[in-house]
């Protein structure tokens, strides 16, 4: 499959881009090397993600508690803070 620039102007209308005439072009350069890429890895077969995983295993790591002695420096860079602690915007409001 072969892009042209009327599709690269197609797409960028839909995502609603004002390109110039040189990123049209480059884009349609760039665009129809990824088009080529997924060919190539369409020509080598469809692998399911379930078959990918099977042949591998899970590597995990034990959890381990270690001392944060560096709450000072944290404390600095947060944008608000009340005592120690640091101040973040509520995630759900009363009126919800």
């Amino acid at each position: 499959m072969s892009l042209t620039k009327n599709d690269v102007l197609h797409l960028a209308k839909l995502a609603r881009l004002d390109l110039t005439a040189a990123e049209v072009d480059n884009y349609a350069l760039q665009l129809d090397e990824v088009l080529h890429y997924l060919d190539k890895l369409n020509e080598l077969g469809a692998v399911s993600p379930a078959e990918v995983l099977a042949g591998s295993a899970l590597v995990g790591r034990v959890d381990e508690i270690e001392e944060f002695n560096n709450s000072t420096n944290l404390l600095k860079s947060a944008p608000a803070k009340e005592g120690d602690l640091i101040v973040v915007p509520p995630v759900f409001s009363a009126n919800q």
